[in-house]
C-alpha cells in the first residue's frame, strides 16, 4: 500500500521569495503521461467510498460544506491548487507574481477540455473567479484589495491588487469553497442561484445522484493528465477506476459492518471500532493526522451568548479529556492542545493554556452571577452525521448542566445544520470542525461574514495586519496576539485536535492518506 500523505507546512518563506522576483511556474504540456503496461496501475473497477451524508449540493463555489468539496473536486479544478507541502503549484494554468505580489499573472493551459467538449478559455475562468469572489469568505478576505480581474488575451488572465495580500495566492489555490472552474454559460445560467449543471474539467464526470443511495461519477475519457507525477493536490491525475460512487452512510456501525462486509472500499470508522476491523485480512486500517478541531461556535449577532463573560463561564466549564475522549476514545486519535492551528506546524503556540482544559466550576458561576444569567436557555445545535460532533456535545453539555447552564441540544443532518448555522436567531451555539488550513487567516471565524459572525475591532486590525504583513516573523507574533485575543474574546472553543481512523481494503492501491482525501491516481488490483 502506497500512501501519500499530505504535509501541512508554512508556505511564508515561499511567498517572501515569490515577492521579490517574478517566478514562473510551469504546467508543461497537456499530454497524458505513458503508463507501463506490464505492471502498476490498470484501469477498471467501481471504487465505493462512503461519505457521512448527502452534500447539501455539489456547487463548489456556493457553500463551504467540507462535503460539497470533498466530492465536487473530483469533477471540478481549480486554477492553481497545493503540491505536496502545500506551496501553490499549477493545475490549469502556469502562474506567476509580479509588481511586488500586486498582480498575479495566469497562463492558461490550452486544450483543456471541460466534460460537456467545449475547450477552457479565459471568458470561463473570470466567470468562475468572479463567481468565486462573490461566495467565498476566504476568497472575499484575501481578495480585498484586488483591483480588478483582466482578460489579457483568450488564454491570459491578470488579477491586480491595490495593495500587497499576503493570502491572496495560497487562497487561490486553497480547496475549501475554492476557484473551481466551470464554464461561464453554465454559470450565467445559475444567475443567483445554485449551478444546475455540474460540469467541470476533472478527471471524473458527474453521472448521477440518487440520494440517500449514491452521487456516481464516472472516468472522463477526454482528460489530459499533467506530466510528472503526482505533486500533493496537483501534478497528474489519472482516473483509473471506471467509476466513483459516493455512498451515505451518516450511521457508524453500518460503515464498520459494510467494511466487514466487503460492501464499501475506503470508510472512516469510529476509532473505538478499530480492533474489530483490524480482525479482518482483507482491510487496512490507519490513523490519519487531518489537522482539524472539533469546536464549538458562539453566535455573536443575535442572543444571551454576545456576552463574553457567559462565553468565558462555558469554556471554564470544559474537561477536555473527557470531551475529546467520548469521541475518539484512545489518545492515538486525538491531541489536547489550545491551539486553532496543528501541533508542529510553524504557526502552532501555546497560548490559551492558561484556560484551555482548565475546568473550575466556581469561577464559571461567578462569571455567569456577573453576567446576570438567571437560567435562560441556550440552544445548542449539533449533528449525528459526524458521530465525533454529537458525542463532543453530548459531553459538554453534561458538564455544562452541571454548573447550572440550560442547553438546549438539538441534534439534526450535517445538512440542516448547514441552513441553521447562517440564521442568527436559530440558535446559540453550533458544532463544527475547523481549521484544515494553510494560514491562519483562513480559519473560517476569522472572516466576518462567517456564521458566529466574529466581527470585533481587535480582531478586525490585527487580521488586516496579518494579511498585510511581509515580513513572515512578523506575521508569526501577529498571529501569537491574535490568538491571544481569540482566547479573550471566545468566537469559539477547540476541544483539541482530531485524528481520522479510517479503513480501506487491500486491493486499493495509490490510494492517498492525507489530511483531504482523494481518490483519483487510486486503482484497483484484480
Amino acid at each position: 500500500m502506497k500512501a501519500k500523505g499530505v504535509k501541512k507546512n508554512v508556505f511564508v518563506l515561499f511567498i517572501l521569495l515569490l515577492v521579490l522576483t517574478p517566478v514562473v511556474f510551469s504546467a508543461g504540456s497537456q499530454e497524458v503521461a505513458p503508463v507501463a503496461k506490464s505492471e502498476g496501475p490498470a484501469k477498471g473497477g467501481v471504487l465505493r467510498t462512503v461519505v457521512h451524508g448527502d452534500p447539501p449540493t455539489l456547487d463548489v463555489h456556493f457553500t463551504g460544506a467540507d462535503l460539497v468539496w470533498e466530492i465536487g473536486w473530483h469533477i471540478f479544478e481549480p486554477i492553481i491548487t497545493l503540491d505536496k507541502n502545500w506551496n501553490p503549484t499549477p493545475m490549469l494554468a502556469e502562474f506567476k507574481v509580479e509588481d511586488s505580489g500586486k498582480r498575479i499573472v495566469l497562463n492558461l493551459s490550452k486544450n483543456v477540455k471541460f466534460h460537456n467538449g467545449k475547450i477552457m478559455t479565459a471568458e470561463d475562468v473570470v466567470a468562475s473567479l468572479n463567481r468565486w469572489l462573490k461566495y467565498s469568505s476566504l476568497a472575499k478576505s484575501a481578495f480585498k484589495e484586488m483591483d480588478a480581474i483582466t482578460i489579457v488575451d483568450p488564454s491570459t488572465v491578470h488579477i491586480t491588487f491595490k495593495q500587497y495580500s499576503s493570502t491572496a495566492l495560497i487562497v487561490l489555490a486553497f480547496h475549501d469553497q475554492g476557484p473551481f472552474i466551470m464554464p461561464k454559460e453554465v454559470i450565467d445560467a445559475a444567475g443567483d442561484g445554485e449551478v444546475k449543471e455540474y460540469i467541470g474539467t476533472g478527471p471524473y464526470k458527474f453521472v448521477e445522484w440518487i440520494p440517500d443511495r449514491h452521487i456516481r461519477l464516472a472516468r472522463f475519457e477526454d482528460y489530459s493528465a499533467l506530466p510528472g507525477g503526482a505533486n500533493g493536490y496537483g501534478g497528474t491525475k489519472y482516473a483509473w477506476a471506471d467509476e466513483i460512487l459516493f455512498i451515505p452512510v451518516s450511521d457508524r456501525m453500518t460503515r464498520v459492518s459494510g467494511m466487514m462486509a466487503g460492501d464499501f472500499d475506503y470508510s472512516t470508522i469510529p476509532a473505538d471500532q478499530i480492533n474489530q476491523v483490524k480482525t479482518n485480512p482483507n482491510v487496512e486500517v490507519s490513523s490519519v493526522s487531518i489537522g482539524e478541531m472539533p469546536c464549538m461556535v458562539f453566535n455573536l449577532k443575535q442572543g444571551i451568548l454576545t456576552d463574553v463573560r457567559l462565553r468565558q463561564a462555558i469554556l471554564a466549564c470544559l474537561n477536555m479529556n473527557d470531551i475529546m475522549g467520548a469521541a475518539f476514545s484512545d489518545p492515538l486519535f486525538y491531541d489536547l492542545h489550545p491551539s486553532w492551528m496543528p501541533r508542529g506546524n510553524s504557526w502552532w503556540n501555546s497560548a490559551g493554556s492558561e484556560v484551555y482544559n482548565k475546568p473550575d466550576i466556581a469561577r464559571a458561576q461567578r462569571l455567569m452571577k456577573e453576567a446576570g444569567y438567571n437560567g435562560e436557555e441556550i440552544v445548542w445545535v449539533t449533528t449525528s452525521t459526524y458521530d465525533y460532533m454529537y458525542h463532543n456535545a453530548m459531553v459538554a453539555v453534561s458538564q455544562l448542566e452541571k454548573a447550572g447552564f440550560k442547553i438546549n441540544l438539538q441534534v439534526v443532518d450535517w445538512a440542516t445544520l448547514g441552513q441553521l448555522r447562517v440564521k442568527p436567531e436559530a440558535y446559540n451555539i453550533f458544532s463544527s470542525g475547523l481549521t484544515r488550513k494553510v494560514d491562519p487567516t483562513m480559519i473560517a471565524f476569522m472572516g466576518t461574514g462567517w456564521p458566529g459572525w466574529y466581527d470585533t475591532p481587535r480582531k478586525n486590525e490585527l487580521v488586516a495586519k496579518l494579511k498585510s504583513e511581509f515580513d513572515p516573523q512578523k506575521r508569526i507574533q501577529l498571529w501569537a496576539e491574535m490568538s491571544k485575543v481569540i482566547y479573550e474574546e471566545l468566537p469559539a472553543v477547540t476541544f483539541g485536535e482530531m485524528k481520522s481512523a479510517v479503513a480501506y481494503r487491500k486491493n486499493v492501491k495509490d490510494l492517498d492518506l492525507g489530511p483531504c482525501p482523494f481518490f483519483w491516481n487510486a486503482w484497483l488490483q484484480k
